[in-house]
């Protein structure tokens, strides 16, 4: 049986140069999205999944024995490289879903609905 407390031990039992390349590297991805945004409430919603991406490939590749280079150092930045991006994209993917449940919720007013109403009717050929 799979203990989830043992899981969140090794994923958290990276080496510090591991944890220093990570900070650092997540440090920088932060500051481009803070400046690309301008907005702190996006960079803080990004940094927990970037950061939990970036661990999640460090133990995914400890557990599968994968590498990209036979070089430990180029080894780890590769794979926090890595592991940001797919946190950053898995974050915005999320973001993105949120966005379209709230929309489908979100109730129409009458001036959105007669400029859909307008645009369906012009669509349709006479």
């Amino acid at each position: 049986m799979i203990d989830v407390l043992d899981i969140i031990t090794d994923i958290l039992r990276i080496d510090s140069y591991a944890q220093t390349i990570t900070v650092v590297m997540l440090a920088w991805a932060l500051l481009l999205i803070h400046i690309a945004m301008d907005s702190k409430t996006f960079t803080a919603l990004f940094a927990p999944g970037m950061a939990a991406g970036a661990l999640l490939t460090f133990y995914a590749a400890r557990m599968t024995g994968f590498s990209f280079t036979g070089y430990k150092d180029a080894n780890t930045i590769l794979l926090g490289l890595v592991g940001i991006i797919l946190g950053f994209v898995a974050t915005l993917l999320m973001l993105r879903l949120w966005q379209a449940i709230l929309d489908r919720s979100r109730p129409i007013n009458k001036e959105e609905r007669d400029r859909s109403m307008e645009a369906a009717s012009s669509k349709v050929p006479s």
